[in-house]
């Protein structure tokens, strides 16, 4: 990425950010959980709204409803947490 925002380069701190684009999707997931204005509009509404419609990113219950109103989506139930996967597996066979 060319001339990234300050706070998005330290939301991205583990990686190398010359490498990553504006479509990754590192980039547009902590932008949807952390981002303020100023990421927002280097990444690109636009952006965002593709790969939240398309990809349902792991993100906070609170942040999924926020982004869920600003891009008029209904019926949008955020995926299940991490914690959620972990705790609650999924039986692979039956021990009746």
């Amino acid at each position: 990425m060319k001339n990234p925002p300050k706070h998005l380069t330290k939301l991205l701190w583990e990686y190398d950010v010359v490498k990553l684009t504006k479509e990754s999707p590192i980039v547009l997931e902590r932008t949807l959980s952390f981002g303020d204005s100023e990421d927002i509009k280097y990444v690109g509404l636009s952006n965002l709204k593709k790969y939240f419609k398309q990809k349902k990113p792991m993100i906070d219950p609170k942040s999924h409803n926020f982004w869920s109103v600003i891009f008029d989506i209904k019926n949008s139930s955020p995926p299940p947490s991490l914690y959620e996967q972990i705790n609650n597996p999924t039986p692979t066979r039956s021990f009746k």
